[in-house]
Formats: C-alpha cells, structure tokens, sequence
C-alpha cells in the first residue's frame, strides 16, 4: 500500500510525458535544432523578425517603446506579432543559443510543448465528464492537432490565441464541474491573459467571442453530459458572474497589451483597419473546398482548413442519430447549430449569411480571410463528439436477436455514407480554393488517396465498435485511433508551405540587419500595416528621408499641409524646412554663410541624440515620423517640435556647440503596465489570503506589493538608460 502512491505518480509523469512528446512525432519533420526544414510562408518571417526586432533592446537593457522598422519606425504596439508580453518570447529569449542562430528553433520547440500540453489539459476535461479513455485520447487529439492548428502554426503568434482559447474552454468547463476557490479562477485569468496577449488581434477577437459562447452555454451543455449537475442549471447567473469576474480580471491584466495597441496603433489608423467588405472576403474558399475539411481536408484552402481527419463528419453527421432513437438535448442542437453558422461565415459571399453577420458584427471591417473563424470550430466538434461518445448503447432487434448500437458507432456508420458520397466526384480545379495543400506543395497523387481513404477506413473501424464481440471492438477501436493520428500526421505533414530552416539570425546580423537606419527606411517586412500619416505621406508625393537627420538654416511656414507636399514637388532637393507653424523666433527664409555639422552620438529604441556646431541659428532635422509622443530637449532645455516637410520632425537649435535628444514616451503603455502590474499584485495578494498565520499573510501581502513597486521602477529604468546601438548605417 505504500508503494501505490509512487505508482500513480510515476504513471501520471508518463502520462503526461508522453502528451508533451506526441507533437514533435507528428511534427517530425520540422524537429528543433535537428530538421533541414520548418514551416514556410510566413513563419520564419513577420512574427518571427518582430519577436527578435522587440527581444534586442530588452537584450541591451532597454524597454522598446518605439521601433524603428518599418517606414521608419512606429511604436512597439505594432509589432504586435512579435508578442512582447507573451511569455514565449521572454522565455525563448532566455534560452541558451537564442542570439547565436537558434531562435526559431527555440519558438518552435515552446510552441510543439504548448500543443502538447493543450492535448493534455483537453484529455483530462473529456475524462472529466467520463468519456472512456481512448475516445478522450482521440476527440481531445483531433481537437489540438487539424489543419486550423497548423495554419495559426504558419502565422506563428496566431498558435498562442489558439492554444490559450482551448485552455480557456477547458477552464471554464472544469470550473463548472468543480469549482475551486483558487485554481479554477486563477486558471481563467491567466488562460484570457494568455488569450489577448497571444499576439495576433483577429484570432484573439474570435477566441474571446467563442469563449464567451461556450461560457454561456456551459451551464446548460455541461449536465447533459454530467445529469448529476442538473440543478446548477437554476445557478447558472452565479457560474456567469463568477466566471464573468475572472475574465474580466484576465483582461485589466492584459491591459499593458490592450492599451498600447489601441491608443498607440489603432488610434493612428491603418491600411488594414476600417476597411469595407471586399477586404474581409480576401481569400475565401469556395463551397467545395470548405466542404472538402470533411471527406478530404489536402484539397481545402489553407486559410480555412480545419480537417485533418474523418471526426468533423461524425459531428457534422450528429442530427442523424435520431433514426436511432436517440433523442438530442436542446443545449446539444444549440452546439450543432452554432458550428453551422460558423461555417456559413467561413463561406463568404457563398451566402446572405456573411453579408448580413458582417453588418452587425463589431470590428468585423477591420478583419480579413473568413475562414479564420474555423478557429471557434475545434471546441464546439469536441463537444459535440464528448455527447456522442457518452450517450448509452441503443438496443435493436435485428432478426432474433438483439444487438447494442452505441450512437458514436452509428453516427460514424453514417457519416462513412456521407464520406463517399463526398468522394463520389473529383471537382475541377476552378471550383477550389486558391490555396489548397494539393495545389501549393504539388502533392503526390499516393498521399492524397492515402489521406482521404484513411478518413472513411477509420469511419469504418469507429463502427466497428458496435460489432457484439467484445475483443473486436477494442481491437477495432484501437486502430481506429491509431489510423485517424496517422492520417491527422500526413495531413499536417503536406498541409501547408513548407521552407527551409535557417539559423543565421545572430546577435551581430540581428544588429546589422534591423537596426540600420537603412532598414528602418526600406523594412518591409515589419510593416504590414503602414500608418495612415505615412500613407497618405507617400501618396501626397512624399519619400523617405535617406539621412536619420539633417541640419536646415533656411525655413518657411506652409499655409496647409498641401502646400508642403506642392513645394517638395517643385524643389525636392532644397534644404530649406517647411513647417506647419511658425517657430519663435522665426529663422530668414535664406541664410548665407551658414554652415556647421551634425553628429549622431546616442541611437537607441526610445532615446536619439545628436551634437551639432553651427555658425548661424538652425534646425535639426529629424527624418522619423512626427507624432505627438515624441518629446525634445537641446541643451537639457524643452523644446518644441515642429511638424516639418510633411512628415518629418524639426527642433529649432542656437548656433554653437549644442546637443539634442529626442526620447519617445507613450503614456498608453505606461497606465497599461500599471494596471497590469496592479491587477497581477491584487491576484497574489487573493492567493496569498487563505495564509492562516496572519503574520506570515501581512509579510507576503506586503512583500507582493513590494516587488510590484520594484518592477514598476526597473521598468521606468529601462526606458532610457541603455546604451547606444551601433551607430553605423
């Protein structure tokens, strides 16, 4: 009996091993530090230079506020991707190897565990309302591992919001069916944290919106399931308002992502925001293809995928167990029902739904690609298999005998049916996404017939599991799994773009190859969403200036902003400034004899400084774009900055010898940390209460608020203490 403690423990270590294990065999030909090869497109590319263009100023010892990538720099809140109050990024930026060519290796490593430990947490809910161990296995395995999962894989931050909105339904499911004091809450802040921060804000929007579906549902999906819940049912306002609570604690402590993000970057618009639905429609599949994630996922378009293997039939299969006499809950129709309208929306302009659904949906003209909305779809199918697989075996007489028919095998049986019925024609390849894994990776025609045939054999061995002997149910169940992880691996295999693994981003080419001024000028790919001011900057006739700042000792004040961009026109090579107001005391608008140089000393994310001699009064020209968060001083003195030749900044300067810094503050981000750091001290401070020595509670209370002061402090340290970057380029 004193062994059998040990026993469970080592068997729950195992288990759990072997969960955070199964992704890097499904992803084996990707395997960190190891494969030749990654996922391409856009993985190695926009989340991956954003993190490693966020991760050098913390590596110098300053906190970014501004980024000068992009169209010469914009604040930090649009490299949005690049996941700065994720910890992913601090932790793979911590790990050995990340600043000499092993970064995306490291990514990805965290990111194969985070599946792995999703598969875990979705495994324990399904045990949880009693669903037999191997169906758990597999509904909980298809849930995690599609082609949904493996696109957000491709945008690399967009992995993150999905994993975090798993871990939020499971939250919330489990809290229902066990409501702790601690864990469970603590476990829905930190999952909406992890949720909003995930990087990505289009899949953060549709995890939110489908969380808060499956926590209205809960209540009501939850007992059919489990009848012994049935009565807190009449308590569902209680489950609502505390689960309502810890969400929105999850969000206040988002704050320090929220508020930079939306008063930082959105308020300064965009050329992907406020968009009309010609935008949102780009790159929808067509019916046929959307339809293909259910008989043959390798022909659905990437950007909706969310097959992989044959269980999406068997939920979309459900309403047929009726014919079996199986009556369906209501809350069960409502599931049924939702995953319908989510793959209207994912249709487009197919239906009047999308149109209609887009008119009234907050922000849904800010957002593109309609298939993304298969994100909400992996929660609702587990679900809808969880009813299935936990519904009792059905007695029918069949001749003199009578045999028990589990719904989940009947259901399986017909959705076999509608599996051929969907193979029973090849579609032309007009009547296909754009880009489908067959057309994009130039399959061979073994892997696709291999992938689809294995969808309707494991239907077949699922109904197998009605056969009346025993033994061959097991056996046919067990291969039934074994054949759908088979068919989900080739599938993610061959079900995107795939590139080669590169590990040259290393501290020294990191520094020449982002922190150039000429990058910062010619960046593209850090900018996939110009601001406003400098669209309409280069269509106005503007360009970049080629120099970080020039001295001018001629200027003149424009009426209108248009009347700038006619004079650059005219006289694009003239070194006078063109203000939007006048300067006190104003400058002659032509200065002879004038002359001096102007030295760059200081270069940092936040903090830029210079040292000029002259012989006259002039301006210090500073080419990154002018916003109002921008503050200078020229000789420790204030001074004002002058909106100059469209874009550009200018400081007015005395002759001599003079130095001028400019630093960048966003008052945004400041409140954000604040209230995030507030809201993380008030929640271990909640943790911290149930201490029975009140003494030892009133230390750790105060050693909280303490080290919560401390952060506060380092951080504001880390604005603009640091070092200057390399000066050249």
């Amino acid at each position: 009996m004193e062994g059998k403690p040990l026993i469970v423990a080592v068997r729950r270590s195992a288990c759990a091993l072997f969960f955070l294990a199964l992704p890097f065999v499904i992803f084996y030909w990707l395997l960190p530090f190891y494969a030749d090869h990654t996922i391409g497109n856009d993985y190695p590319i926009y989340a991956f230079h954003g993190q490693l263009a966020l991760q050098y100023p913390l590596h110098q010892g300053e906190f970014p506020l501004y980024i000068p990538a992009g169209s010469l720099g914009r604040p930090s809140a649009f490299l949005t991707l690049g996941q700065l109050w994720h910890p992913i990024s601090f932790i793979a930026a911590h790990l050995p190897g990340y600043w000499n060519g092993w970064a995306l290796d490291w990514n990805t490593l965290l990111r194969l565990l985070s599946l792995g430990l999703t598969h875990l947490i979705l495994f324990l809910v399904l045990r949880k309302v009693r669903v037999a161990t191997l169906l758990a296995f597999l509904i909980s395995f298809v849930t995690v591992f599609n082609l949904r999962m493996l696109d957000m894989f491709r945008y690399g931050a967009s992995l993150e919001n999905y994993t975090a909105f798993l871990w939020l339904c499971a939250a919330c499911a489990w809290y229902f069916i066990n409501p702790t004091k601690r864990a469970g809450p603590v476990a829905i802040i930190v999952s909406t944290y992890l949720l909003i921060c995930g990087g990505h804000p289009q899949m953060m929007y549709y995890g939110l919106f489908g969380a808060v579906f499956v926590i209205l549902t809960t209540p009501f999906f939850i007992p059919v399931l489990l009848p012994e819940l049935r009565q807190e049912s009449r308590f569902a306002w209680r489950y609502y308002m505390q689960v309502g609570s810890c969400v929105f604690v999850g969000i206040v402590m988002a704050s320090v992502y929220i508020l930079p993000y939306a008063f930082d970057f959105l308020a300064e618009g965009g050329t992907h925001i406020d968009e009309g639905i010609a935008f949102s429609l780009g790159y929808t599949d067509t019916l046929y293809g959307s339809l293909a994630n259910l008989f043959s996922p390798l022909m659905a378009d990437v950007h909706g995928a969310f097959g992989g293997s044959a269980l999406p039939i068997v939920a979309a299969a459900l309403p047929l167990v009726l014919f079996l006499g199986t009556p369906i809950e209501r809350p069960v129709w409502l599931y049924w029902l939702a995953a319908l309208a989510v793959f209207a929306w994912m249709l487009g302009a197919t239906t009047p739904f999308f149109t209609v659904a887009w008119t009234v949906m907050p922000l849904s003209e800010s957002m593109r690609v309609p298939g993304r909305m298969a994100m909400i779809l992996p929660p609702i199918i587990m679900w809808l298999l969880a009813w299935l697989a936990t519904r009792r075996s059905v007695r029918l007489a069949i001749g003199k005998r009578t045999a028990a028919i589990p719904p989940f095998a009947f259901v399986a049986l017909m959705g076999l049916a509608l599996w051929m019925l969907g193979n029973a024609s090849v579609p032309a390849p007009d009547k296909l996404g754009a880009y489908f894994p067959a057309k994009i990776r130039h399959i061979p025609a073994a892997i696709l017939y291999s992938v689809k045939f294995s969808g309707g054999l494991s239907l077949l061995l699922l109904a197998g599991s009605a056969l009346p002997w025993p033994r061959i149910r097991r056996i046919s169940l067990v291969l039934a799994v074994l054949l759908c992880c088979a068919q989900t691996t080739t599938a993610i295999r061959h079900g995107t773009w795939i590139g080669k693994a590169t590990r040259d981003h290393t501290l020294p080419q990191v520094e020449k190859t982002f922190y150039t001024h000429k990058f910062a000028v010619n960046s593209v790919g850090l900018n996939l969403m110009p601001s406003r001011a400098i669209a309409e900057h280069l269509a106005s006739g503007g360009k970049y200036e080629p120099r970080i700042a020039w001295l001018s000792f001629q200027s003149r004040v424009a009426s209108t902003r248009e009347d700038i961009y006619e004079s650059l026109r005219k006289e694009p090579d003239k070194e006078a400034v063109i203000l939007e107001k006048s300067p006190s005391p104003s400058l002659p608008s032509e200065t002879s004899a004038s002359e001096g140089s102007l030295v760059l000393t200081h270069r940092s994310a936040n903090r830029v400084m210079f040292e000029s001699d002259t012989t006259a009064p002039g301006f210090v020209v500073f080419s990154y774009p002018y916003r109002t968060q921008w503050r200078a001083w020229v000789n420790g003195h204030k001074a004002v900055i002058y909106r100059a030749n469209g874009i550009e900044q200018a400081v007015q300067i005395p002759a001599g010898k003079v130095a001028t810094e400019f630093r960048f503050w966003s008052a945004a981000t400041f409140w954000g940390v604040l209230m995030s750091c507030l809201t993380a001290c008030g929640l271990l401070t909640y943790l911290a209460w149930p201490i029975s020595n009140l003494r030892r509670r009133i230390a750790v209370i105060v050693a909280v608020f303490v080290l919560g002061v401390a952060l506060l402090s380092y951080w504001n340290h880390l604005l603009y203490s640091a070092p200057s970057w390399p000066l050249g380029g």
